[in-house]
């Protein structure tokens, strides 16, 4: 990892953290083929009650009017993968533990307790969004976790199998590289 990769373990500033989540709201909103709500007047914190609140009502829109989750699956998914191998090649990660550690640090800046394993398993011990999301928006926005994780180690797949929004104390996943089980 480089330097920049480096320091953000230990403090990404706000104004880049509100960047980010300003980057977050364009890709959900374009994959729902919806329009952006203006937040950049608005503090960080309030951005991300926000950003829970917007995509919150997008799903619940989009079931409401039939919308076809297979195209917005794909488009949140291919939208987070081109941000995860940006961020990859950012922040200089060349291996897995690299990966699953920026993982953290970006997911730590929108209330995200991030644990990636050697062993590829995936553990979200606390979640902001978990508050906001009923099980199917949870369902459905994590096709940007899956994009993200992939393009951050340069491939792979990620698939969900407990979440909090279940009842359950964490989300669970397991990643596995192409051609692997997980």
């Amino acid at each position: 990892m480089n330097l920049l990769g480096r320091i953000a373990r230990y403090y990404v500033p706000p104004s880049l953290k509100r960047r980010g989540l300003g980057v977050l709201f364009k890709m959900t909103a374009e994959s729902f083929g919806a329009q952006m709500p203006s937040v950049t007047s608005f503090p960080y914190s309030k951005s991300l009650y926000g950003y829970a609140r917007f995509t919150r009502a997008l799903v619940d829109d989009a079931t409401r009017s039939g919308h076809d989750f297979g195209i917005v699956r794909r488009q949140l998914y291919q939208n987070a993968l081109r941000l995860g191998k940006s961020l990859r090649q950012l922040f200089g990660v060349s291996t897995h533990s690299e990966a699953m550690t920026a993982c953290g640090v970006l997911y730590s800046c929108i209330g995200i307790d991030f644990d990636g394993s050697a062993e590829n398993e995936i553990v979200i011990s606390k979640c902001f969004f978990s508050q906001y999301y009923s099980r199917e928006t949870c369902e459905l926005i994590s096709w940007l976790d899956k994009g993200l994780i992939a393009g951050m180690c340069g491939g792979g797949e990620v698939n969900f199998h407990q979440r909090i929004t279940e009842g359950k104390t964490c989300c669970r996943a397991g990643y596995s590289l192409k051609g692997q089980s997980s």
